[in-house]
C-alpha cells in the first residue's frame, strides 16, 4: 500500500469518530481548513447586527469552509465561502485606509475586487440548491456594508481623527484587537459568524454541521473536470492545487504541486499537468487532512523533519523517534540491580503501550523540506505491528542503560530515573553538542540514520559512537561536572549500541579487557579523591576528571600522574583511604599480561566502565545506609 493510499484510508476509517473534534487540531470535513479568527459577530436570523467581541489567541483556531483556492492563496484574491478577513467583507474598506499619497509608511492598498469575489461566491452558495439559512442572514448583513461601522461602534476595532483604521504602534498596542487577539493591522482581521434564530439553537456557524454539509454538497455540484484518480483508481473531479500547511499552520511547502508552467517541470513530456498523475479532488482533501492531522496528534518534529506513525484505526504507536519517558517513566525505587530484569520491564512497557495494534499494519512516514516550497519523502514503509514492536524491543534492549538526565514534569526540580534508549534527539545532542541552527540539517541526517538503524535491526552508528565517546572523555567541555555526569550515561547507550549490546548496565568484575580495566580505574580514582575533598569541604574537581581526555589518549603514562597526585588525599583519608586502595589493587591485578603497560588510545568501553564503577559505589552506600536504618 503506498502512503497516499494509507492515508486516504486512514481518514476513510476514523472521519465519523474525529471529524469536527474540538481542542486539538481536528480531522478536517472536506473542502474545510483551519484559520486563526479575530472577532467573532453575532447578527440575527434577519441579518441585523447585535453584538461582537475580539478572540483570545487560545480560542482562535477555527474549522471553515474554503475552496480549492482559497487553501492556497497567498498575496491574490481567493475568497474563502464564509470567514474571511475584514477587507474581503466590505466594498468600502478603501474609504477607511491611509493611502500612499498621505505619506504614510503603512499605508496599504486595499484589495481591489475582494469584496466582489466574495459575495459572488456567498451569492453562489445562497443560492444554489444547497443552501442554508444562516448563510443568508450573512449575506444580508454583509449587503448593508456596515461592517466596519458597527464594529467600530461596538468597540472592536478603532478609528483615528480622520476615520482610518489605525495600525498598532506604541499608543494603540493595548487596544483590545492589538492585545487580545494579536494582530498588527485591523483589515485583515478575520471574522466568525454567530447566527441567532428561533428555530435553532445551534448559534455557531463553525460548530454547525448542517452548514458544514451544505458546503460540501455545493462543492460537489459543482462541475470540473474529470479523469483518472491515480490513487482510487475511479474517474473522479480532478484537484488542480494541493493543500499547504502540512507541518504546522504557515508551512508554505507542499508535497504535491504542478504550477510551473513556464519551467521544466512536464514540458516537453505532457501538454498539462494532469497527464502527469491525476489525483482526485476529494482524494487529495482526504489524504492531506489525514497526514495534518496524525503529525499535530501524533508526530515527531525536529526543525523541517517531521516523522509519524500511525494504523489506519487511528489507534497511537510508539514514535521511533519519540522520548521513551513518553511509555517509560517509572519510581525510582522500582529500578532494579540488574539490565536483564529492566530490559523485561521496559519491553512489558513498550508491549503494553502498543498492545492495540500488535495484529495492525503500522505506517511510518518521514517528511522534510527539499527546497523553498517543496517537500520530500524521506521514508515510508509499512509492517505489521507485532514485527515493528520487535525491532523497537531489540533497539530498548542493545542501548539500553540507566538514566536520570530527565526532569519530572509535574516537579522540574526532581529527576527521573528510567531505564531504556536515549530518543535520537537525544542521542544526537550527545554527541555533537548544541550547534544551533547552522547544524539543523546534520541533526536531521542523523535522527533519520539513527531511525533506519532501528527499524533495519542495526546497531548505533559507528560514527555517532564515536563523536559521543571523544565528547564525554573530555568533562571540562561541559558546563559542569553534575551536568556531564547526569548525561554521560547517555553516552554509555550509545557505545553500547554500537556494540550490538555487548555490555551489561551493572559493574562486570569478571570482564578482563584493557579498556574496562582501566575505566574501573579511573573511577576509584575519582572516587578516593572525592571523598577527600568531601572531607575538607572542598568542592572542585579531582584529578582523574581533570585528566581524562588525556587520560582516553594515554592510558598508562597518564595513570602514572594520576596516581602520584592520589598520595596526598590518602593521607587526609587515612584509615579511610585503605578500602580504595584495595580495591585500585584487585583491578591492577586483573589486567592480562602487558595490558595495563599498553599506552594506546581508549574505546568507549572506559566511559561504560568508569560510569558502572561509580554508580556500583553509590548503591553500595545506599544499601549500607538502609541497612543502619
Amino acid at each position: 500500500m503506498n502512503w497516499m493510499e494509507a492515508l486516504v484510508k486512514t481518514y476513510d476509517e476514523c472521519s465519523d469518530k474525529e471529524t469536527g473534534a474540538t481542542g486539538e487540531y481536528p480531522l478536517l470535513p472536506l473542502h474545510h481548513t483551519v484559520r486563526n479568527i479575530h472577532i467573532e459577530i453575532r447578527i440575527s436570523e434577519k441579518g441585523d447586527f447585535i453584538s461582537a467581541k475580539v478572540l483570545p489567541k487560545d480560542v482562535q483556531p477555527t474549522v471553515i469552509p474554503c475552496t480549492e483556492d482559497s487553501e492556497n492563496r497567498t498575496s491574490g484574491i481567493a475568497p474563502h465561502p464564509l470567514c474571511d478577513s475584514i477587507e474581503y467583507l466590505t466594498s468600502n474598506i478603501g474609504s477607511y485606509l491611509t493611502t500612499p499619497s498621505d505619506n504614510d509608511a503603512k499605508a496599504k492598498k486595499p484589495k481591489t475586487g475582494a469584496y466582489t469575489e466574495y459575495i459572488k461566491l456567498l451569492d453562489d452558495w445562497c443560492n444554489s440548491g444547497c443552501s442554508n439559512p444562516k448563510i443568508i442572514a450573512v449575506r444580508d448583513y454583509l449587503s448593508k456594508n456596515t461592517i466596519i461601522s458597527d464594529l467600530v461602534g461596538a468597540g472592536v476595532l478603532f478609528t483615528d481623527e480622520t476615520g482610518k483604521l489605525v495600525n498598532k504602534n506604541r499608543e494603540t498596542s493595548d487596544y483590545p484587537i492589538f492585545r487580545i487577539a494579536q494582530t498588527t493591522e485591523q483589515q485583515k482581521a478575520v471574522v466568525r459568524w454567530a447566527v441567532e434564530s428561533r428555530d435553532d439553537v445551534m448559534t455557531d456557524t463553525w460548530n454547525d454541521e448542517t452548514i458544514r454539509q451544505s458546503w460540501i454538497d455545493y462543492c460537489n455540484s459543482l462541475n470540473k473536470d474529470e479523469g483518472l484518480d491515480y490513487i482510487t483508481g475511479k474517474i473522479v473531479p480532478l484537484a488542480s492545487k494541493h493543500p499547504a500547511d502540512i507541518r504546522r499552520s504557515g508551512d508554505k511547502a507542499k508535497l504535491i504541486t504542478s504550477n510551473d508552467k513556464s519551467g521544466f517541470t512536464f514540458r516537453g513530456r505532457f501538454t498539462d499537468s494532469s497527464q502527469a498523475c491525476g489525483i482526485g479532488m476529494d482524494a487529495s482533501l482526504k489524504m492531506h487532512s489525514a497526514l495534518k492531522w496524525l503529525i499535530r496528534r501524533q508526530g515527531y518534529r525536529w526543525g523541517e523533519l517531521c516523522i509519524v506513525t500511525w494504523t489506519l484505526s487511528g489507534e497511537k504507536v510508539s514514535n521511533p523517534v519519540d522520548d521513551p519517558l513518553e511509555w517509560n517513566q517509572e519510581d525510582e525505587q522500582e529500578i532494579a540491580d540488574t539490565g536483564i530484569d529492566n530490559a523485561i520491564r521496559i519491553n512489558k512497557r513498550l508491549r503494553g503501550y502498543n498492545s492495540k495494534i500488535l495484529n495492525e499494519t503500522v505506517f511510518l512516514m518521514a517528511i522534510d523540506s527539499a527546497v523553498p516550497g517543496r517537500m520530500s519523502i524521506l521514508m515510508f514503509r509499512d509492517e505489521l505491528g507485532n514485527d515493528f514492536v520487535e525491532k523497537l524491543e531489540r533497539w530498548q534492549d542493545i542501548c539500553g542503560w540507566k538514566h536520570t538526565y530527565a526532569k519530572d514534569k509535574n516537579d522540574p526540580k526532581k529527576r527521573v530515573t528510567f531505564y531504556g534508549a536515549p530518543s535520537p534527539a537525544d542521542i544526537v545532542k550527545a554527541a555533537y553538542g548544541n550547534r544551533g541552527d547552522s547544524q539543523k540539517k546534520m541533526e536531521e541526517s542523523s535522527i533519520m540514520r539513527i531511525l533506519g538503524c532501528i527499524l533495519n535491526r542495526s546497531n548505533m552508528p559507528g560514527d555517532i559512537a564515536e563523536h559521543a565517546v571523544r565528547r564525554y572523555s573530555n568533562p571540562l567541555s561541559f558546563r559542569g561536572t553534575a551536568e556531564w555526569w547526569i548525561t554521560l550515561s547517555i553516552a554509555c547507550s550509545i557505545y553500547n549500541g554500537s556494540t550490538g549490546g555487548k555490555y551489561k548496565m551493572t559493574l562486570e568484575k569478571d570482564r578482563k579487557t584493557r579498556d574496562y580495566l582501566y575505566g574501573r580505574l579511573l573511577a576509584m580514582a575519582d572516587l578516593l579523591e572525592s571523598s577527600a575533598l568531601r572531607k575538607a569541604n572542598e568542592d572542585r574537581q579531582t584529578t582523574a576528571i581533570r585528566y581524562m581526555q588525556r587520560f582516553s589518549e594515554f592510558p598508562y603514562t597518564t595513570w602514572a600522574d594520576i596516581e602520584l597526585a592520589l598520595v596526598p588525599y590518602k593521607a587526609r583519608l587515612g584509615k579511610m583511604a585503605a578500602y580504595y586502595e584495595s580495591e585500585i589493587s584487585k583491578i591492577m591485578d586483573m589486567f592480562n599480561g602487558d595490558d595495563f603497560r599498553n599506552n594506546k588510545k581508549l574505546s568507549g568501553e572506559f566511559l561504560l566502565a568508569y560510569h558502572c564503577q561509580k554508580e556500583e559505589h553509590y548503591r553500595g552506600k545506599k544499601e549500607d545506609n538502609k541497612e543502619e536504618e
